[in-house]
């Protein structure tokens, strides 16, 4: 496994004691077409007995797959419940591989032959039917994947860390010229992406280049008067971007952005309040 990560996000509502867990598995290297379905069968299944308990006391759990992750979702409000207990490095048995084989064709027998978007995910009835032990075996010894823990709690159960404070040193930008901004601070030049990042996921006609030329950071504007725009109407900005993070895709895309670029998630709400705005003014 290349990466085990925890890391908790800042409640936004009064909610009681409830926590929503995501474990998330994204994948790098070359996966085979259903695999990752069938991996994520076998993992319910080898943890059928935790599963159980955890069902029986009315807590929350779903699984979804698509074509490079497996997102593991649940739902509770104990504290007892400890997810650290779940097993993923698993030693393949054949038995549990047939069966889960077996359960996969008859659901993918539920959709019509012509589903591409299907196929991707649990696979042709000709594929899956070709799915092969020792593959999937080679395929988990090959590639590259990291998990990461996502915890929503609520402001009763305190299970949140407080997150560090993001600022910009004021005298790190320099308008090269009148669409091109340079930094020579790294840090600085990541929390200026992640500012221009959110203007690009609420407008796509804001568009930007950049340019990490050794200990120099350049960023282009394609249009200096929408980004302007964007900067004089950054209240309205972050209020769209709120309001499509409630997409659980792209929560996760951001979430799993900030994360890599950052080594910590933030809450973008605090950020934008407190960052200093006049440094990107001309």
């Amino acid at each position: 496994m290349e990466k085990d990560c925890t890391f908790f996000i800042k409640p936004v509502s009064d909610l009681g004691e409830v926590t929503i867990e995501r474990i998330i598995f994204n994948f790098n290297g070359s996966i085979r077409e259903g695999y990752l379905h069938l991996l994520e069968h076998l993992w319910v299944r080898a943890n059928k007995s935790w599963f159980d308990d955890y069902e029986s006391k009315m807590n929350i759990f779903n699984a979804l797959t698509n074509k490079n992750r497996i997102t593991f979702i649940l739902v509770y409000t104990e504290s007892t419940v400890n997810t650290n207990k779940l097993i993923f490095d698993l030693n393949f048995n054949e038995q549990d591989f047939l069966i889960e084989k077996k359960t996969i064709y008859e659901e993918r027998k539920l959709y019509s032959d012509s589903t591409p978007d299907v196929d991707i995910v649990l696979g042709s009835l000709r594929t899956i039917e070709a799915f092969d032990l020792t593959v999937l075996k080679n395929m988990m010894h090959q590639m590259n994947y990291k998990k990461i823990r996502f915890h929503f709690s609520s402001k009763n159960n305190g299970k949140y860390m407080k997150n560090p404070t993001i600022n910009i040193n004021k005298y790190s930008i320099i308008w090269k010229d009148s669409n091109t901004i340079q930094l020579i601070d790294f840090y600085d030049y990541k929390v200026l992406l992640t500012i221009l990042k959110v203007f690009k996921i609420t407008n796509d006609n804001f568009c930007f280049n950049v340019n990490e030329a050794k200990g120099n950071y350049e960023i282009t504007f394609d249009d200096y008067e929408v980004f302007d725009f964007m900067l004089k109407n950054k209240d309205n900005v972050l209020m769209r971007y709120q309001l499509l993070l409630t997409n659980t895709q792209l929560f996760i895309e951001q979430t799993t952005y900030l994360f890599d670029l950052f080594g910590f998630n933030f809450d973008i709400l605090d950020f934008w309040r407190e960052f200093n705005w006049e440094v990107l003014e001309k």
